[in-house]
């Protein structure tokens, strides 16, 4: 990617190349002035590209990463037999839902969407479930809750063990696990439903007050 350092070394590269040369009458030569005009010009959009470039490979590296590092973890704990524990299967729970959220994540850097769409059903779920990222934040917001589960888990294990015994049982490890899927997705859903407007094929993220009171009161009811 060409930054605006290497497009002024470039042309000023171009202007001795051009005062070696003669030219016909009526050409005139850029100058060195001009194209540092130019650089100057298309600086900001450079910085942009290099910017998103950047982003991109960060979230594809972590996008890899987490596929690979929750794959191991499903793998393990679905290999060995005396790892089938309730504890585990909580654990087995997280490490499905950032497996989405890694698939997700590497395919949204990678995955190019058009800028104009049409007013189409097929459009208007790509804006509502794609665009707005459904399923990636819904799986962040599953894995939040399902963390907090575990950690009450842990809590009651280590603080009363005797309730533990009796409180935490296979059907509630279902409800659980069940649970954070429903709750992480429906939360997002709801949240795009109101934040993510579609008029005419335009996608766009709508700023307002509401949004914003909708967004606040969103974050405070994950935290």
């Amino acid at each position: 990617m060409q930054t605006y350092t290497t497009c002024l070394k470039s042309s000023h590269a171009a202007v001795q190349k051009q005062q070696s040369h003669h030219y016909l009458p009526g050409t005139t030569a850029l100058t060195s002035a001009d194209l540092s005009l130019r650089c100057s010009a298309f600086g900001p959009v450079l910085r942009t590209m290099e910017s998103n470039l950047v982003l991109r490979v960060i979230k594809t590296t972590v996008g890899l990463f987490g596929i690979v590092g929750n794959g191991l973890v499903c793998a393990v704990i679905y290999k060995i037999p005396f790892m089938h524990t309730l504890t585990n299967a909580l654990i087995f729970n997280q490490a499905s839902v950032d497996l989405l959220g890694s698939v997700v994540l590497l395919l949204a850097s990678n995955i190019p969407v058009p800028n104009r769409l049409s007013s189409t059903l097929a459009d208007w779920l790509l804006c509502r479930v794609w665009i707005g990222n459904l399923f990636l934040w819904g799986a962040f917001n599953a894995s939040t809750f399902n963390l907090l589960s575990v950690t009450m888990e842990r809590f009651l294990a280590i603080v009363f063990p005797l309730r533990h015994t009796q409180f935490f049982n296979r059907r509630l490890v279902i409800i659980l696990t069940i649970g954070s899927w429903v709750l992480g997705i429906s939360l997002q859903g709801a949240y795009i439903a109101v934040v993510q407007g579609f008029i005419d094929g335009k996608c766009f993220f709508e700023s307002s007050p509401r949004s914003r009171f909708i967004g606040a009161a969103f974050v405070e009811n994950i935290l």
